[in-house]
């Protein structure tokens, strides 16, 4: 797996100057609170038969509860039935023989760091894509957003001065590569979509770190799954953290090209070697196929910009983006007509498209550049279709949904199909387009 370049920031003295740590927002830890080399989560029994009592169990039972292996009322130190059928679901995910009993193999799973979010979700959450090895939680920004934003609240005092803050700039543009999302980072005081810092114990959100232990970070999914801690992104800082993995410490790229799955409505990964699969195995830089399937599931695949105008009613002419909503939601301000350009053009791909308007009807397919529909005329826009034209058609899919008054957002259609309604009076507010790439 390719790796990048580190920078020369990587191999700075650990901590830096007060200053450094003031500018960074950073807590100087506590002496003693995390050493590399210092004891992690750990079973100390290697095989345990069914039924067997042990004290051991206890911990084998709270982490399978916590991660949502074990939801069955169960005896506390006993291998019951209820804690073997958890330890199996455990393995299954895993990828590890599925025993249901306590042996090395499984001990030494169990063991590994990993991230704190349940493998399995609890009981009640929105979930789907429950076919595929990546699993979708049920929530994301896709239609709302087309830049997300990312703030920093605090650092961490293991890394001089702010330099923890390149390796996640980094993770995000790994993810922004493959979708059609951008993200840009801002202070704290413009509302970001997403907040990232260093917190150790009990840190308010419902979800307390374990020391120097088990879990390394944890993110919060888009809202609602996310609950109000939406969008936060925490790294343990009683935890050692460097700019490359080794023994004992853990690389901040890593963790937060997982995490950052997390925060754009990606759950845990069933398959090793994945970006999304639970537990840390030394430094990432790339994502995995089955990473990037999922994402694409969610955001669409990166393709040519494109630039959108609409004339909304009331408000003129406005200009958007690729994968950007164009228009408003429930405001009542239809869409009388759109705008479709390449920017820069494609080779050999062109587009055109046609509108049904209220009182009018189906009007012509016209060629991109060319304004469908009217301008001031309240002749509001009903329905429409996109196409694909050119030799280099083939190789591409155009994707596009629309907001109906008094319905919300379709689905997305796609190449030709049409998308709204025609003498219904559900007119459009606002539309999204997007071109992939086949």
């Amino acid at each position: 797996m390719a790796t990048k370049s580190r920078k020369s920031s990587a191999s700075k003295k650990r901590g830096g100057t007060k200053s450094d740590k003031r500018r960074a927002g950073k807590r100087t830890k506590p002496s003693g609170a995390v050493v590399e080399g210092a004891k992690r989560f750990s079973i100390n029994v290697s095989n345990l038969a069914a039924g067997a009592v042990h004290d051991e169990v206890e911990k084998i039972q709270q982490y399978l509860s916590q991660y949502g292996y074990l939801a069955e009322a169960y005896e506390g130190k006993r291998l019951d039935a209820p804690t073997r059928n958890a330890i199996e679901k455990f393995q299954s995910f895993m990828k590890i023989p599925e025993t249901g009993v306590v042996d090395p193999t499984t001990v030494r799973t169990l063991e590994l760091p990993r991230c704190g979010v349940p493998d399995i979700p609890p009981r009640g959450r929105a979930s789907s894509g429950v076919s595929a090895d990546f699993v979708l939680r049920g929530c994301d920004y896709e239609g709302k957003f087309r830049t997300l934003t990312f703030a920093f609240v605090s650092g961490t005092a293991d890394l001089a001065g702010d330099t923890e803050r390149p390796p996640i700039r980094n993770a995000f543009n790994t993810w922004q590569n493959e979708i059609s999302i951008d993200f840009s980072e801002v202070g704290t005081a413009n509302n970001p979509n997403f907040t990232i810092g260093w917190f150790t114990g009990n840190h308010g959100d419902g979800s307390s770190f374990d020391g120097p232990s088990n879990v390394l970070a944890h993110a919060f999914f888009p809202p609602p799954c996310g609950g109000p801690n939406s969008g936060k992104l925490h790294f343990d800082d009683a935890e050692t953290w460097r700019l490359q993995a080794a023994p004992g410490v853990f690389d901040v790229e890593t963790v937060a090209l997982h995490e950052i799955g997390h925060l754009l409505g990606l759950d845990h990964s069933t398959v090793p070697g994945a970006v999304m699969f639970p537990t840390y195995s030394g430094a990432r830089r790339a994502l995995s196929a089955d990473d990037i399937a999922g994402i694409r599931s969610l955001y669409g695949r990166r393709g040519p910009a494109l630039i959108v105008l609409v004339h909304l009613e009331g408000f003129g002419d406005r200009r958007f983006r690729d994968n950007e909503f164009a228009g408003t939601r429930g405001q009542s301000r239809r869409l009388e007509g759109f705008q479709i350009n390449f920017n820069p053009p494609v080779p050999n791909l062109g587009m055109r498209y046609m509108a049904h308007l209220q009182n009018i009807g189906d009007v012509p397919f016209v060629n991109a550049g060319q304004f469908v529909g009217t301008r001031g005329q309240s002749r509001r826009l009903e329905g429409f279709a996109i196409e694909l034209t050119g030799s280099a058609a083939a190789n591409f899919n155009v994707f596009y949904m629309a907001h109906l008054q008094g319905i919300g957002d379709t689905p997305f259609f796609q190449n030709g199909q049409f998308c709204g309604t025609r003498g219904q009076s559900r007119r459009v507010e606002g539309i999204l387009v997007r071109v992939e790439p086949r």
